[in-house]
């Protein structure tokens, strides 16, 4: 109760103040124009320029000691405005972050409606794009099996400013596919079955391979750099635990991904058991003639 008292007591003073200040500033005023009109030792310009700065002073005083009388309360609402206005940017952050990524697509175009795109962690063909938000129905690309899910995913404009943007579209048609086949370091040596298995490989890409090839030109030419492809590349390493590891990329078409590398898969898993079992008869005979030869 002692408090409000004061500050009611406080604000009545403040404009009892701005009262005083004004009707005596403007008090004094009107008894200097009345002096300077009854003045004859000043003509009618000096007395109007006299009058007019006497005016402008008068008014800028009264501003100086308005804002001095309420000051306090002047520094309490820009405080209140200061909170105000951090409260509400904290509270709209992500739409004004959806808002901003919306401006940024406006004006770079990274992707289109009908577009495969990556966006963060999400992949995706573009379905439609709103001012908040993208809505992509869901491929498979993470996995390597290019195809569609089923899933619709509404993602939020705000990525577009926060994460990597990927224009994926050129994977629509045709894709470089890498995948590792791991085996265990036998006595297998897999330099001897990697020209027969890139025949193989060949073999199985050559009903698409010049389509392939016209594609991959046409992309290296409009994007400028150069792409894997068309060609089937195989590397052969070891993995940390010393098992053999072969690499095998191929540029195929989309929606053959996961049929190649079955197929793919398959006659290396031929050859190899080719590969071992006569590794294990040439073993088997050899043991056989130093037992002989005891």
């Amino acid at each position: 109760m002692i408090v409000l008292e004061l500050d009611k007591l406080i604000q009545a003073n403040q404009w009892l103040s701005t009262v005083a200040v004004t009707g005596c500033i403007l008090l004094v005023r009107i008894m200097w124009q009345k002096l300077l009109r009854r003045s004859k030792r000043m003509d009618n310009e000096t007395r109007r320029n006299f009058s007019n700065s006497l005016r402008n002073f008068s008014h800028l005083l009264i501003a100086v000691l308005l804002i001095a009388i309420w000051l306090p309360e002047i520094r309490h609402f820009a405080l209140s405005i200061a909170a105000f206005i951090a409260a509400l940017v904290l509270a709209t952050r992500e739409f004004i972050q959806c808002l901003t990524g919306s401006l940024y697509h406006i004006s770079t175009k990274p992707y289109a409606v009908g577009d495969w795109v990556q966006i963060g962690n999400n992949y995706g063909e573009v379905l439609a794009i709103h001012m908040l938000s993208t809505k992509l129905y869901e491929v498979d690309i993470a996995h390597g099996n290019y195809g569609f899910t089923g899933k619709t995913l509404t993602v939020p404009n705000s990525l577009l400013v926060t994460s990597i943007v990927k224009n994926l579209n050129f994977t629509r048609r045709f894709a470089y596919h890498s995948f590792s086949i791991t085996r265990e370091a036998e006595d297998v040596n897999l330099y001897i079955l990697k020209d027969r298995l890139m025949q193989r490989v060949k073999e199985s890409c050559e009903h698409f391979r010049e389509v392939g090839r016209r594609y991959n030109e046409m992309l290296e030419n409009r994007l400028d750099i150069a792409i894997p492809g068309p060609d089937p590349a195989i590397h052969i390493s070891s993995s940390e635990l010393g098992k053999n590891v072969v690499t095998i990329g191929i540029f195929c078409p989309t929606e053959e991904v996961e049929e190649m590398e079955q197929k793919i898969t398959e006659e290396f898993m031929k050859i190899w058991y080719a590969l071992r079992e006569q590794v294990l008869e040439a073993q088997a005979i050899g043991l056989k003639e130093s037992g002989l030869q005891r």
